[in-house]
């Protein structure tokens, strides 16, 4: 947990660990690297294993799925499987299964705060919902993403930070206990691989030793491990990169 405050708490993200040490498989994957932003480099296609070793795959004849000339200078906003409601409320999205529905609630502010970001819960069959705030520094703009289609897993984003400063935090809900997970701080890109497994996902503000300005957005790629609830960090370094899709079977 995050202190903000002397009476508030917020959840701090996933951990990451070392995919090599853990010996952990991913599944393989396409995507663009710019391994030189800071000068004339040129984004590059790759394929990335299950090692997350990156190759070079000059084969690689498709369309960038958006432009290189945006890739890190801006965000993406999420879409949303709800699409529609009001301002501080998204339409209900039913859970694969049929058990549950959920949709955010929030109260939109001027800053980054607490207290103003929830899920509202209900049984799909009846009953009464559940009013449930999520433990984040946020200024309340929350946009529903998608339920996990084997799991009774949900997946969210909410806004912090502000100005050229801000960017989403993925969240995800278990509707089996009520839990969050606060995976991590991203652009906007978030991907839920074939296996249902996975979910990679393009970071949001690149931090870096001011090399690079104006600051960056989605200078790496990560990788979480749903059942495991562990991140991996893909790429590192002075670079930029960007998802195109995951590699076919």
């Amino acid at each position: 947990m995050f202190g903000f405050g002397c009476e508030h708490l917020a959840k701090a993200p996933v951990p990451f660990r070392d995919l090599a040490q853990d010996q952990s498989v991913i599944p393989p994957f396409y995507a663009w690297k710019n391994e030189s932003p800071g000068t004339a480099g040129t984004f590059q296609p790759f394929l990335v294993n299950e090692k997350a070793d990156w190759k070079l795959d000059s084969g690689l004849n498709e369309t960038s799925r958006k432009p290189f000339n945006e890739i890190g200078k801006r965000l993406f906003n999420p879409e949303s499987g709800a699409g529609g409601g009001a301002l501080n409320e998204s339409l209900e999205m039913a859970s694969t299964d049929g058990r549950w529905v959920v949709k955010t609630y929030s109260v939109k502010t001027f800053a980054d705060d607490l207290d103003n970001a929830y899920l509202l819960v209900r049984p799909a069959n009846g009953g009464n919902s559940k009013k449930l705030k999520i433990l984040a520094q946020s200024n309340g703009e929350m946009r529903p993403l998608f339920w996990h289609p084997q799991k009774p897993l949900f997946y969210f984003t909410l806004t912090v930070g502000e100005g050229i400063q801000h960017s989403y935090e993925l969240w995800e809900y278990n509707a089996l206990d009520d839990t969050f997970e606060n995976v991590g701080d991203t652009n906007g890109d978030i991907y839920l691989s074939p296996d249902g497994h996975w979910i990679l996902w393009e970071t949001g503000l690149f931090v870096d030793s001011g090399q690079i300005k104006p600051p960056l957005h989605s200078g790496l790629l990560c990788i979480y491990n749903i059942d495991k609830k562990i991140n991996y960090q893909l790429v590192s370094g002075l670079s930029l990169s960007a998802f195109q899709r995951w590699k076919n079977p």
